[in-house]
């Protein structure tokens, strides 16, 4: 028999609440975020389809390991509509982070990949170190009470797996590995030069 025709959701016989919409939740929260003055953040405005299929608890691919291979190079993907940046430190660590400003929500860094010392803002020139540190903001320098200790980019779950690296934006996400069990060491076991492919 014929698969069921789904209705379009714009139609007069869409019903949000049955399948295949309703089996899925919509009350996924927005990762916390402090309030500032920069206004809503990028998460408040997230599209309802993002929300409902609740794709931000799932690790998903941003980019394979060698374009991340020196310090200071970094990439940046778009995470279902959401900018992410992927950062290899100076410390050799990889971090993720939301690539918006926490001063006005600015994306930061528009290039798909590069390398830099540091990540700044083209819009006040706020910039941060590769370990998402604010490290200089020029028009609160003479603000009392302000300091850049006291200010990060938003950071992402970030890990490395077989060769690639992948994000997942929910701060409560169980690691990647724990959710593959031995597929690591299957893949490794079948393409053992796998790092080297990518």
């Amino acid at each position: 028999p014929a698969a069921e025709e789904v209705p379009p959701r714009d139609g007069p016989d869409f019903d949000e609440t049955a399948p295949p919409y309703g089996d899925v939740q919509d009350d996924l929260p927005p990762p916390p975020r402090p309030e500032d003055e920069r206004g809503p953040s990028r998460f408040d405005h997230a599209p309802p389809f993002r929300r409902r299929l609740n794709i931000n608890r799932l690790w998903t691919w941003a980019a394979a390991i060698f374009a991340v291979i020196a310090l200071g190079t970094v990439v940046a993907v778009n995470y279902v509509g959401v900018p992410v940046v992927v950062v290899r430190g100076e410390d050799n660590k990889i971090r993720a982070f939301v690539n918006s400003c926490r001063h006005r929500g600015a994306e930061i860094l528009h290039d798909a990949s590069g390398e830099c010392k540091f990540l700044k803002c083209p819009y006040h020139a706020w910039t941060y170190r590769l370990d998402g540190q604010l490290a200089r903001a020029p028009p609160t320098e003479s603000l009392e009470g302000f300091d850049v200790k006291d200010v990060c980019l938003d950071q992402v779950k970030v890990e490395e797996f077989c060769g690639f690296v992948y994000v997942n934006l929910d701060p409560a996400a169980t690691s990647l590995k724990s959710q593959t069990g031995d597929l690591e060491t299957e893949i490794r076991h079948w393409a053992p030069d796998i790092d080297n492919l990518t």
